[in-house]
């Protein structure tokens, strides 16, 4: 077979040639033969600026099938990381500066939301790459020396054994906020790229960002046999009701002598209590007290759910315990779970059940209009008459 030989020449791009824009002159760098040719001014522009206009944007390049764990570090902020159960499902895990030595409880994590961060950082580009060779004092100008952000993308092995990375981590610094540029850096490599300001927002450091605002979803074989729901603080109960108590094997039998509006309200808010959800988590944590208004306010409410739990033969029962607010505007109310360690908006539904409920005996109802009576004519005077009065002149 014959011989081939392959040759490889690079093509050298010159100066336009004068006045025949685009046209400009080029040759072969092994060749001394000069030749022009027609060139697309943005090719050319591009090709000038090569270094960035070539380059690769994207700033994370990973598998995210292989990931297994996410840490996020912000200044002033505990460590948060976002752990990927076997099951595929998500458990956020924080460590607070006054836990001590006691280990840190998992709380469930929102799928979507933890899905949604994990696009942010796959999706992320450089707007600009400032710098491939950063020396000590550009790096604290712009300020790594406190990123405002640290996240490391923790990898499970290869399924392949091919070498992969065990982690990445990116860093997120600001020089200054009112400059509003965002910085970032990629651990191994010295290049300092500018990204888009608003990554820093769709990065949370807050543990309840990422959460399941799912809190508690009953199985099947449970029942909630009992709610109790206290007036705080002069522990006044304001309504209760229990099955066994009202010899009743469902909630409908159970409220059937209760007004439509207390019936309805009560059922509604048995199913809330069944599938506890929150509109919004605003407490990693309980407190006896609530901000509001500026004000640290104590719970208006304490409300006991009594559920049956069910198992082979026998059953048996466990309280849950709900600390809610007074109505904060149209659409608010707040409620605490020392059993969840939260403090979270309830949803709607669970709102306008809970102040029927509460509300019930306290509206005095639409105002009485008093009715208005016509002045009465004076009694005439015993053996007097009014003379009729006399016509008027004409004119």
């Amino acid at each position: 077979a014959p011989l081939v030989t392959r040759v490889v020449s690079d093509f050298l791009l010159g100066r336009p040639v004068p006045g025949t824009q685009p046209v400009r002159y080029a040759k072969l760098e092994d060749r001394a033969q000069v030749f022009t040719v027609e060139a697309d001014p943005a090719l050319v522009q591009k090709l000038v600026n090569a270094q960035t206009e070539l380059r690769d944007h994207s700033v994370l390049e990973f598998d995210g099938s292989r990931l297994s764990s996410i840490d996020i570090r912000a200044p002033g902020w505990p460590d948060l990381t976002l752990q990927k159960l076997e099951t595929g499902a998500w458990q956020v895990v924080s460590r607070s500066a006054d836990a001590g030595s006691q280990p840190p409880v998992p709380q469930p994590a929102d799928t979507q939301i933890v899905s949604r961060l994990v696009e942010t950082l796959a999706a992320l580009r450089a707007d600009v790459f400032l710098s491939d060779a950063p020396s000590a004092d550009d790096l604290e100008n712009w300020g790594f020396n406190r990123p405002e952000r640290e996240i490391t993308l923790n990898f499970s092995a290869s399924a392949s054994g091919a070498p992969a990375p065990a982690s990445i981590t990116l860093q997120l610094a600001v020089a200054n906020e009112r400059e509003g540029r965002l910085y970032a850096r990629v651990g191994g490599s010295s290049s300092v790229l500018l990204v888009p300001a608003e990554t820093l927002g769709r990065i949370p450091v807050a543990p309840r960002a990422y959460r399941d605002r799912n809190l508690r979803t009953l199985p099947p074989g449970a029942r909630i046999v009992g709610i109790e729901l206290w007036k705080l603080p002069e522990n006044k109960v304001i309504f209760e009701k229990d099955l066994k108590g009202a010899n009743a094997a469902t909630w409908e039998e159970a409220l059937a002598k209760e007004t439509p509006e207390v019936r309805d309200a009560a059922l509604a808010l048995v199913g809330e209590l069944r599938q506890l959800k929150a509109k919004v988590l605003v407490q990693d944590s309980f407190t006896p007290t609530l901000p509001i208004g500026g004000e640290s306010k104590p719970w208006a409410y304490q409300l006991e759910t009594t559920i049956a739990l069910s198992g082979g033969d026998t059953t048996q029962t466990t309280t849950s315990t709900l600390f809610v607010s007074d109505r904060v505007g149209g659409t608010t109310m707040f409620a605490g779970s020392p059993e969840f360690g939260c403090v979270f908006e309830t949803t709607q539904p669970f709102l306008d059940a809970f102040f029927t409920l509460t509300f019930t005996g306290r509206d005095p109802g639409p105002p009485t209009e008093t009715p208005t009576t016509e002045p009465a004519a004076p009694a005439a005077t015993p053996g007097k008459t009014e003379a009729p009065p006399e016509p008027a002149p004409s004119p």
